[in-house]
């Protein structure tokens, strides 16, 4: 069990032993250790989830947060921005996409480009999170599709979900025969595996980060938090949600 190490009082903001909650925007991938770690501190923390587009979407929007965890990628786009101070940036970990199945289900060999392609056109129905919706995954899984040179094929059989984990959510329930989600989606679900990554060479590595919003009401109290997640304790469970 990790062990929790308190700040001191007086470290801690006024506004944490008021009882204000800090106010955190995160993506479903990083959902599940940042509760954790919310759980363990020592200031009430809401969370508040969404897609990586939908969350940039909403700060963009003018949403009030204190701290924002996000794509590497969008998260550089909100610093340049102006919303996020790029002097607090921390990097969380690395996530990669596997196939999500039913326990027991057969795993399809998919370590070269014919045998994914095989296995995507073999399945019923294909379930991961929507493009449209701004998820990040849901955009390389079209080019994929495209790439591949199914896109046409699978069109029909394909369901998208606002998040990865929902898609996970789905083949667990039987919905979807298959899914490509990322691999903490499929962790954080019960009655669903990871049963495979994707090979390197068709995998989407996905550096995610958090940073201090510019107008947080508590910024050394997000500092704080946000130390946490980069530091031993949020690396140990970061890593246990798949992150690498």
């Amino acid at each position: 069990m990790i062990a929790r190490r308190a700040l001191p009082l007086l470290a801690l903001p006024a506004l944490a032993r008021a009882g204000a909650p800090l106010r955190v925007l995160t993506t479903g991938v990083t959902e599940a250790p940042l509760r954790a770690l919310a759980a363990r501190f020592e200031a009430p923390v809401a969370l508040a989830t969404a897609n990586g587009g939908q969350a940039a979407r909403r700060l963009r929007a003018g949403e009030a947060f204190d701290l924002a965890f996000n794509a590497a990628a969008a998260l550089e786009a909100l610093i340049a921005e102006g919303i996020l101070d790029g002097a607090t940036r921390r990097m969380v970990g690395v996530m990669r996409l596997a196939l999500a199945l039913r326990p027991g289900a057969p795993a399809p060999e998919i370590g070269s480009e014919g045998a994914l392609r095989a296995a995507l056109l073999a399945a019923e129905s294909l379930a991961h999170s929507d493009a449209a919706a701004g998820a990040t995954s849901g955009r390389h899984v079209e080019a994929l599709m495209e790439r591949l040179g199914i896109a046409e094929a699978m069109a029909p059989r394909r369901r998208p979900f606002p998040r990865g984990q929902q898609a996970a959510e789905a083949v667990a329930r039987g919905e979807a025969a298959m899914g490509i989600v990322q691999v903490a989606e499929i962790l954080s679900v019960p009655g669903v595996v990871a049963a495979a990554p994707l090979p390197d060479a068709f995998n989407l590595l996905t550096p995610y980060a958090g940073a201090v919003h510019v107008r947080a009401a508590a910024p050394d109290l997000a500092r704080a938090f946000l130390a946490r997640c980069a530091g031993e304790e949020g690396a140990a469970l970061f890593r246990a949600a798949g992150f690498g």
